[in-house]
């Protein structure tokens, strides 16, 4: 019997072995150990970039790349609809406010197909008002008008109106000079932009004060409409509205695309001896 044997009793010899396996394998591990944390272990994460807010930003209003910001995020958390581009974001209308670092939704924004849900506020051209004048078939070219078309606004009302006409102001001279004062025809507003044609709405939101006519490809007349929106800026709107209240309005539709502007002399009626119609130009 070994010296070992009589010290530990062969009864303890297993004991000692597996103690004996179990330290060599903890050795083993560490020595593995700086092995493994030399390789990288990091799971790869796929990533792109997306549109999000730079700060709180609230329905109506309109983006600018100061308030937009590309950063990178996981794939997987990318939202349906997401963009990606500063450029898809700017200028578009907000429909829905949006968070500081909410990605940028094209569902947020007041769309074309959805101008005449969302109400006329969200086509208004930037800067502009929308103004209502009131048509015939007659007075809206045929009823032919639709949202989109440029128009020339022509109103008839009294000579005492005209700028420079000489007559009396103030007092009861100046009401019967109003009631007995000649019928002037004057070009109000010319290259004015349709926005509504009674209650059919078209996106024209993207369109500027001198770019051509936008029609919307499936936009048709309505001959029965009694009013027609226009887009004029806020010192046009005070004479749009005085021509409807003190005279009477017609609309004179352009040609597609046609911006040009033209000097047009009013003209005003002279009641002549014989009772005969005639007209003359001042």
């Amino acid at each position: 019997m070994s010296r070992i044997t009589r010290l530990v009793g062969r009864r303890n010899v297993p004991i000692l072995l597996a103690l004996l396996l179990g330290g060599a394998t903890f050795i083993g591990a560490l020595a593995w150990l700086p092995t493994l944390s030399d390789g990288d272990t990091t799971p790869t994460v796929e990533t792109r970039s997306v549109l999000v807010a730079r700060d709180d930003l609230s329905a109506g209003e309109r983006l600018d790349r100061s308030r937009l910001a590309l950063v990178e995020v996981p794939t997987d958390v990318i939202a349906t609809g997401a963009l990606t581009r500063i450029e898809d974001g700017e200028g578009q209308v907000l429909r829905y406010p949006v968070e500081a670092g909410e990605q940028i939704l094209a569902s947020k924004f007041v769309g074309a197909e959805r101008a005449e849900a969302t109400g006329l506020a969200f086509v208004v051209p930037e800067g502009m008002r929308a103004v209502s004048v009131p048509v015939t078939e007659v007075t809206g070219a045929g009823g032919l008008i639709v949202p989109g078309d440029r128009v020339d606004v022509l109103a008839a009302v009294s000579e005492t109106l005209l700028v420079g006409a000489d007559y009396p102001t103030e007092g009861p001279e100046a009401d019967i000079a109003r009631r007995e004062a000649p019928t002037a025809i004057v070009t109000v507003l010319q290259n004015a932009l349709v926005l509504a044609v009674g209650q059919s709405v078209s996106d024209t939101s993207s369109v500027s004060r001198d770019d051509g006519a936008q029609r919307a490809d499936d936009a048709t007349p309505d001959p029965k409409a009694v009013s027609v929106t226009l887009a004029v800026s806020p010192e046009d709107a005070q004479a749009l509205f005085m021509a409807v209240t003190e005279g009477s309005i017609g609309l004179a539709l352009r040609s597609f695309g046609d911006t040009s502007s033209a000097t047009v002399a009013p003209i005003v009626d002279v009641a002549p001896a014989d009772d005969q119609p005639k007209v003359s130009a001042r």
